[in-house]
């Protein structure tokens, strides 16, 4: 017998009589509330756990598809009383509320750490870049570059955000300017141009400065980097170098005995290595 037939044909309508036995309270509102408290009642319908109020849309009203989603209309997950539910796809704007973009900049403010010369500093869920990735509406986002977008207006597709203050981690949207990436790009290079010392502090002098891919690379930083690699072979021949000196000196004495022997040998011998050259044995 497969699983489906293994069921009544009356089986919702007695899962009905079973969720519904769950109802603990009846409000003014018409919500249909279970012993949970503001939180989504779990039962098992054919096997499988699933929410309450679920299952019962799709039993009384229709089916939800793959790409959709139930909205609670009253706001309490723990009500199962299906007028009060709604399925909306899952990436449609009414699946947020109305003030969401207060809502996301009020915990924007909330995870700025410091304000150094006016800027709003977060130090928290940084890229690989230094800018903070926050997600906005189910999809992740540059904090910096939304913010401009929810205070100033809208950005053009074409165009990028510079950081006035050169912090990539400021939210401030008065430190942000509306460039083409090109004007970005010769920004950068004329304030990099003015540094007189490396991020190490050694300072960018004729003999402690080479040029690469047309920037410019202390020479004292790359000394110091080149120090502190070497390879692990390299490192354990450093280290044993007395033993493996040793080494060589026996392995070497090792092969001058072995000559000195072999040498006999053809003395003694020489009809067998005459014999064995002109190669007369079988």
């Amino acid at each position: 017998m497969k699983k489906k037939d293994c069921y009544p044909p009356n089986y919702d309508e007695l899962f009905l009589k079973r969720a519904l036995s769950k109802i603990v309270e009846k409000t003014q509102n018409e919500c249909w509330l279970t012993n949970h408290n503001n939180t989504y009642h779990i039962i098992s319908y054919k096997n499988k756990s699933v929410r309450t109020a679920r299952a019962i849309y799709e039993i009384l009203k229709t089916k939800i598809p793959q790409d959709n989603c139930l909205d609670c209309l009253c706001r309490n997950k723990a009500c199962i009383n299906p007028a009060h539910w709604k399925h909306r796809h899952k990436n449609s704007p009414e699946n947020y509320p109305s003030n969401y973009d207060d809502i996301f900049l009020e915990n924007l403010v909330k995870k700025i750490e410091g304000n150094k010369g006016g800027c709003w500093l977060i130090n928290q869920s940084l890229d690989e870049d230094g800018y903070c990735i926050l997600s906005y509406k189910g999809k992740p986002c540059r904090a910096h570059r939304k913010i401009y977008e929810l205070v100033k207006g809208n950005i053009p597709s074409f165009m990028v955000c510079d950081h006035l203050c050169n912090n990539r981690n400021c939210v401030n949207p008065d430190h942000i300017e509306i460039k083409t990436n090109k004007e970005n790009i010769q920004r950068g290079i004329s304030h990099n141009g003015t540094k007189t010392h490396c991020p190490q502090g050694h300072p960018y002098t004729e003999e402690n400065t080479y040029r690469h891919k047309g920037g410019r690379h202390c020479r004292e930083c790359r000394h110091i980097s080149n120090k502190k690699f070497i390879p692990p072979n390299q490192d354990w021949q450093r280290k044993n170098k007395d033993k493996l000196h040793g080494y060589y000196l026996k392995q070497k004495e090792k092969k001058n005995e072995y000559s000195d022997s072999l040498e006999s040998i053809v003395k003694e011998n020489p009809d067998l290595f005459n014999a064995l050259a002109n190669d007369k044995f079988n």
